[in-house]
């Protein structure tokens, strides 16, 4: 008998420690979402398969790569947020 597999949880905390906004970017969505100066996001990562976020950081924007197979959520002080293309 064939049991299910159980989704992984991984969680990632971007952090803008400096004075000015920055842009962090989620792919490969290309979600796009303000992160203000002294502020910090955390990234909720599932997935059946194992992996590990790449993290790029740019001049003005910290990019994050998922791996083939997960899913994403970006969270907010525990709420979920939207990303700068959705409403609400």
């Amino acid at each position: 008998m064939a049991s299910a597999l159980t989704p992984a949880t991984t969680s990632l905390r971007i952090t803008n420690p400096g004075d000015d906004a920055l842009v962090f970017c989620l792919e490969p969505w290309a979600r796009e979402y303000a992160l203000d100066a002294h502020s910090s996001l955390e990234v909720v990562f599932e997935s059946e398969s194992p992996g590990v976020p790449d993290v790029f950081h740019e001049p003005h924007r910290i990019v994050v790569y998922a791996w083939p197979g997960a899913s994403a959520r970006v969270m907010q002080n525990g709420v979920e947020i939207n990303d700068r293309q959705q409403k609400g």
